[in-house]
């Protein structure tokens, strides 16, 4: 029975380890592709965003440097920076 497996444990873990850690981050923290394109982000940069409402998705593949003007031509480090 496939469809059980949707429910196990470590399927939701993930998501919740997420939702519990990345946003309880009071820091801004913001994950961008390699184009600068919001991928993800914690609810402290969701708040600095300041033209969006906590929980909305719609900053979801916008560009940083849009969202965020104050990081245009700012260097990129990380895991995936060129």
């Amino acid at each position: 029975m496939s469809y059980l497996s949707l429910f196990r444990p470590h399927h939701i873990a993930p998501v919740v380890a997420r939702d519990q850690i990345v946003d309880s981050i009071g820091e801004p923290v913001l994950v961008l592709d390699r184009d600068r394109v919001i991928m993800d982000m914690n609810l402290a940069a969701v708040r600095l965003a300041g033209r969006l409402a906590a929980g909305s998705t719609e900053w979801r593949g916008a560009r940083a440097d849009a969202l965020f003007p104050f990081l245009k031509g700012t260097v990129v480090t990380g895991a995936g920076a060129a």
